[in-house]
């Protein structure tokens, strides 16, 4: 026969309970998921969703979209970063445009014709080479009539060359063991370097007095006419035609931080027109000019410099100001301004065609001083050179006169000197243009 069995349990039964409190958490936020098993669609505890890894707060990083548990899908980078292996990083720069004569800036960027709306640094005297720096001088000298110093000492560790010298990349390692070896006053040249930091300077890094093997790049008339290009765009002191020497001529010697022996050391010879350049051993003990250098390259960060008041455009107290950059000054007794630099040495013609010509900005343009502003700077000469020295301003020319646009009794025109107010003329005068009006 066949047997059946029957279950004894009803198996359509069903047991309702409550979910234990702990059991509170939908977890439907953004990026969020329960952990371990549900009741009733809720759960003891939620986490974030595994692609929820970057806290998005390192330098340049901002978080995208809405963050679960303080961390984000992906971080949006600053403008001069990009995302590499899991962060922002700031983006290799792009020196392929940084070639000799070309205009440098302080992000890093560089270019032929001046450009105001960024903080110029100098001008490339020498590209970037695989990993080798490349450099940049200022566009003017910050010192004149500056020894180098220390004249019948042979520095330790500091190589004497006694041809002409080939260290290109060491400009700050000479310039780090002239002043730990003196203070300023003995060696004038390297502090004086050392001590420039215009805005826009990157952290870290040092303006260096630089090395004869640099210097001796602009011995190459090429690199020497597209330096001198590239600082005339930007309005600045062309190389050996605009600035005279401590011998009176018409030329520029620029001190190196290569020595040579305990009385020499090696300098840049720019004589006018430019028709001889060379690299030339030097006394420690004459007063030359000082063009401080500035490296670029691997490991160097350079960033748009804060320009929250670059906006302004107009007079600032004793400073007048073309989109944020001094380009003019005065003292509190003063009713004009004083151009930032001298336009050159010429005839008087040509001397007021070239201050008529000057723009200190935009539409605002420049003019020869009369006679009596001439005097008025005499007058206040030590306040105004300190002001010109706090905004990179070239000092004024104490021992040679200035054109003014006040005739005098012989058909000609007055010069003024700056050393004594005195009036004086001459065939070629130095020339500093004034504003009166804007």
């Amino acid at each position: 026969p066949k047997w059946s069995i029957k279950c004894p349990y009803d198996t359509s039964f069903v047991k309702c309970i409550d979910c234990p409190p702990s059991f509170s958490e939908e977890c439907k936020g953004t990026g969020e998921v329960g952990e371990g098993q549900s009741c009733e669609g809720k759960y003891q505890s939620c986490t974030c969703d595994s692609s929820y890894q970057y806290t998005c707060t390192g330098t340049g990083e901002s978080g995208t979209g809405a963050p679960c548990g303080g961390k984000y899908t992906s971080c949006t980078c600053a403008s001069g970063y990009e995302w590499k292996n899991g962060s922002c990083q700031q983006k290799a720069p792009d020196y392929s445009g940084c070639t000799v004569g070309a205009l440098f800036y302080s992000d890093g960027t560089c270019s032929s014709n001046l450009d105001i709306s960024k903080t110029l640094l100098g001008v490339v005297i020498y590209e970037k080479n695989g990993t080798d720096n490349g450099w940049i001088m200022t566009i003017e000298p910050v010192a004149t009539s500056t020894e180098w110093g220390g004249n019948g000492v042979d520095i330790p560790n500091l190589t004497n060359y006694t041809s002409t010298p080939t260290d290109i990349q060491d400009s700050c390692t000479n310039t780090d063991i002239i002043i730990a070896y003196g203070d300023s006053n003995k060696y004038p040249a390297a502090w004086t370097a050392k001590n420039y930091k215009p805005k826009g300077t990157p952290e870290g890094v040092s303006w260096c007095l630089p090395s004869g093997g640099l210097l001796n790049h602009l011995n190459d008339s090429a690199n020497f006419s597209r330096v001198n290009e590239g600082i005339s765009a930007a309005g600045g002191a062309k190389l050996g035609y605009e600035l005279k020497n401590s011998y009176n001529t018409y030329s520029e010697y620029i001190w190196s931080s290569s020595e040579i022996s305990n009385l020499y050391a090696w300098l840049f010879l720019a004589y006018s027109d430019s028709r001889t350049l060379l690299v030339s051993s030097y006394n420690k003990g004459s007063s030359e000019n000082i063009r401080p250098v500035l490296p670029f390259g691997d490991g160097i960060s350079f960033s748009p410099t804060d320009e929250s008041e670059g906006a302004l455009s107009g007079p600032d107290g004793n400073i007048y100001r073309c989109k944020g950059q001094a380009v003019g000054v005065k003292t509190s007794g003063m009713n004009f301004y004083v151009g930032m630099k001298d336009l050159g040495y010429m005839d008087w013609n040509q001397a007021n065609q070239t201050c008529l010509n000057y723009t200190f900005c935009d539409n605002i343009k420049g003019s020869l001083p009369t006679k009596d502003q001439l005097q008025t700077i005499y007058f206040n000469i030590s306040q105004v050179s300190s002001i010109l020295a706090a905004h990179n301003g070239s000092e004024l020319i104490t021992t040679y006169p200035y054109w003014s646009s006040t005739p005098s009794d012989n058909n000609n025109y007055y010069a003024v000197y700056l050393k004594d107010g005195n009036t004086g003329n001459g065939s070629f005068v130095y020339v500093r243009p004034v504003l009166t009006s804007w």
